[in-house]
C-alpha cells in the first residue's frame, strides 16, 4: 500500500480515469468535473514534483468545490428543459401550474 507521501503525477491520473469511467455508468457531469481537476493535478505534480502532497489534495479539494459550486450556480439560473417523446426541447417553464395567489 502507498503512504500519502509517495502520492505521485500518475496516481492522480489514475484518479482521474477511474472518475472518468465512473462517470460512463452515472452520466451527471459531476465525476467528470472532478476528473478534469485530478487529471490538472497530475500535471502539476509532474511540472513540480516537490510539491507536498498535503497542498496537492488541499488544492485538489478547493478547486473541486470551487467548479461543483460554479456549475450548480450556473444550472440553477438555468431555465429547466425537458425532452418531449419525439426528442424536441420543450422549456419546462411553459408546462408548470401558474399559482394563485
Amino acid at each position: 500500500m502507498i503512504a500519502l507521501t509517495d502520492f505521485l503525477f500518475w496516481h492522480w491520473w489514475l484518479l482521474a480515469a477511474v472518475l472518468v469511467l465512473s462517470e460512463m455508468s452515472w452520466p451527471r457531469f459531476i465525476l467528470l468535473q472532478i476528473s478534469f481537476v485530478a487529471s490538472a493535478m497530475g500535471f502539476v505534480a509532474l511540472v513540480v514534483p516537490t510539491m507536498p502532497v498535503a497542498l496537492q489534495f488541499a488544492l485538489f479539494a478547493c478547486i473541486s468545490g470551487a467548479l461543483l459550486w460554479l456549475s450548480r450556480r450556473h444550472a440553477l439560473r438555468q431555465p429547466l428543459q425537458e425532452r418531449s417523446s419525439a426528442g424536441n426541447r420543450i422549456d419546462s417553464s411553459a408546462h408548470r401550474k401558474q399559482r394563485l395567489y
